[in-house]
């Protein structure tokens, strides 16, 4: 009946009603919880939306948990729970595992949220994901994980790598020097100048890479009459 209310009347208050009766008949019902709650959804009754796909889930099994975990985080966001939505979207992405957009989307949401650590955690897992699948989503997500943490030259590092996996060794080379020559501390200047030479004589460039270690060395003269 429900059915025959939406697709055929287009007539979604009543086949929300149908579905919510048939819910109140079996709350073990899987099909007629979600699809309560996505009617509840479209008709703009967010915290009924709401109480529907949290008793989805509870009964979610197998393949209907992907549903179940999408509908939850969803419903939570709209009602303003966005700690609850973010947990929904978290074991989502571990439910997907071999998922690098459902794990982004949550490093995302996290930053959003302020959990900067959890951001780059999950963000990390989905550039391992993309690292040798989409190599330009990979170098993309390593260029935002550095704006959240500029002071991580591990991230630092992780982003030059990306770019040399598409074939710009230049522009990583340049990426870390820039980094370098911007930074206030003499230790972190000379770590990244290192790494930037490093870079360079992957590029088969030994003048360059003199030139960035003469740099180094420059920032600690004790360094230089060693």
């Amino acid at each position: 009946v429900a059915r025959i209310w939406e697709y055929d009347l287009f007539a979604i208050e009543e086949a929300a009603r149908a579905y919510r009766e048939a819910a109140a008949i079996d709350p073990t019902d899987f099909e007629s919880l979600a699809h309560a709650s996505r009617l509840c959804r479209a008709l703009g009754r967010h915290d009924l939306s709401r109480a529907y796909a949290e008793a989805a889930l509870a009964v979610a099994e197998g393949p209907e948990l992907d549903e179940a975990l999408q509908s939850a985080f969803v419903a939570r966001l709209r009602t303003g729970d966005d700690v609850g939505a973010i947990d929904a979207l978290s074991s989502l992405a571990h439910h997907r595992m071999g998922d690098g957009d459902a794990f982004e989307r949550l490093a995302r949401h996290q930053a959003r949220a302020k959990d900067v650590e959890g951001a780059i955690e999950s963000g990390l897992h989905a550039l391992g994901i993309f690292r040798n699948r989409r190599p330009d989503r990979a170098r993309h997500l390593a260029e935002w994980l550095v704006t959240l943490a500029p002071d991580r030259d591990d991230l630092l590092a992780l982003h030059a790598d990306t770019l040399s996996l598409e074939g710009f060794g230049r522009a990583a080379t340049a990426l870390l020097a820039i980094a370098a020559l911007e930074s206030t501390s003499v230790e972190e200047r000379r770590t990244r100048l290192s790494a930037a030479a490093e870079r360079a004589e992957q590029e088969r460039r030994s003048d360059l890479a003199a030139d960035l270690l003469a740099r180094a060395f420059d920032d600690d003269p004790g360094l230089g009459t060693c």
